[in-house]
């Protein structure tokens, strides 16, 4: 790619909005207003970015083939430009693609719900703390978000939740990390009263008690009624109950494989000083009719604060996957091996290993792979890709599906 870097030659459009929609105001930035910096593709098409001295981009412009009045001609070339429209704060406001300059026609002018607004046009909406509270993508409804005082989003809500007045939530812990999320069907409230609701309320974090009902959780922080959770996540210990004890709820590391200790070498687990500030176990649950069914994930890491186990229990389904993990000296991942067995309690899997080859600079040289199940006996590793290297390091030839040394 190539690339450069100066002034606009030419004058460009300029964009803004007004109580009804966006227009096209009548005073275009003039030859010099604007830093141009422009770059070519490996296609040869060039691109320009049209930016004003305090940094924000004003326009974007894509070369293009397509000639006449769908394009638009600077410098002689054709191009399709993307305007970004910004209010008195430097926020970006509005998102004006070329098909949307094409649709406003000789007016200049895009009124909000009309086809063109509905089809093309992103808008964000901001509060005095400069974050986003609403925006709208083209074929979407507004999608809204309500913080907290920290600043952490608590309700979020799309079009299909609006007309039947729910919203999306989050919980964290202390730390502001997010411990439950699911849906809360809010009933016929206003968005001002529940921003006013969730900003004023006085617990802003769960904690981890015994209560299976909560998830192991308080529910204590709006929302606390009216709610269905749908995800959990744990952290920092493995003790998941918090009954001081390792018992049938709490995640527990498999220290040998069903296929065999050597395929995998096994990594002790971490340690729960380790873990401070780690995922431990996530929960999901499956939206479906009947009793409640989850999807657990268990996450084991070694000293080097690495995934070397992640174990996903799906009661939906009955069925149980462990994965292991293996790494090089420089971090890379040289062995992987998952076993996924028919049902949760049985003893009958399938598995797939998969093993890395790297050179002493940490290039891949080789992947082979190993597929079989509960009963297979002397199976052999099958490879799947080999990369050689010339003498200055570039990769030269890649070599798929190698059986035996035959390509």
């Amino acid at each position: 790619n190539r690339a450069s870097v100066s002034y606009n030659k030419y004058p460009i459009d300029r964009w803004g909005f007004y109580s009804a929609g966006v227009n096209k105001v009548p005073y275009p930035y003039k030859k010099g207003d604007l830093y141009l910096s422009s770059s070519v593709n490996e296609e040869g098409k060039t691109k320009l970015v049209f930016s004003s001295f305090n940094g924000l981009t004003v326009c974007t412009a894509i070369e293009t083939d397509i000639l006449g009045a769908n394009a638009i001609i600077y410098d002689q070339k054709a191009y399709e430009f993307t305007y970004n429209v910004y209010d008195l704060l430097n926020n970006l406001r509005f998102i004006v693609p070329h098909a949307a300059i094409l649709a406003s026609g000789a007016s200049g002018q895009i009124a909000i719900n009309s086809d063109a607004y509905n089809s093309y046009i992103y808008e964000y909406m901001y509060d005095t703390e400069k974050r986003v509270v609403a925006f709208k993508e083209p074929h979407k409804a507004i999608i809204r978000v309500i913080y907290n005082k920290k600043g952490l989003p608590v309700l979020t809500q799309t079009g299909n939740q609006s007309v039947r007045n729910q919203w999306s939530y989050i919980k964290y812990d202390p730390s502001q990390r997010a411990v439950s999320s699911g849906l809360y069907e809010a009933g016929n409230i206003s968005v001002a009263s529940l921003r006013a609701t969730v900003f004023q309320m006085g617990v802003q974090a769960e904690r981890e008690n015994t209560n299976a009902a909560t998830g192991y959780y308080t529910n204590l922080a709006f929302p606390s009624t009216s709610i269905v959770a749908h995800t959990y996540y744990y952290y920092d210990s493995y003790d998941i109950d918090n009954d001081n004890s390792m018992g049938a709820a709490d995640p527990t590391y498999v220290s040998s494989s069903s296929v065999g200790g050597s395929l995998i070498h096994y990594l002790p687990a971490n340690n729960a000083v380790r873990l401070q500030g780690k995922l431990v176990h996530k929960r999901v649950k499956v939206l479906s009719t009947g009793p409640d069914k989850w999807i657990n994930y268990d996450y084991f890491y070694d000293d080097e604060d690495r995934t070397i186990q992640i174990i996903k229990d799906n009661e939906y389904l009955d069925k149980r996957d462990v994965y292991f993990q293996e790494y090089n000296y420089n971090g890379t991942t040289r062995k992987t091996l998952r076993e996924h067995f028919i049902t949760r309690a049985g003893t009958d899997f399938v598995f797939t290993y998969n093993a890395y080859t790297s050179d002493h600079v940490g290039r891949p040289l080789a992947h082979d792979q190993m597929i079989g199940n509960e009963a297979s006996n002397s199976l052999s590793l099958t490879r799947l890709s080999e990369n050689n290297y010339n003498e200055i390091g570039t990769l030269i030839e890649t070599n798929i599906e190698i059986n035996d040394g035959v390509p």
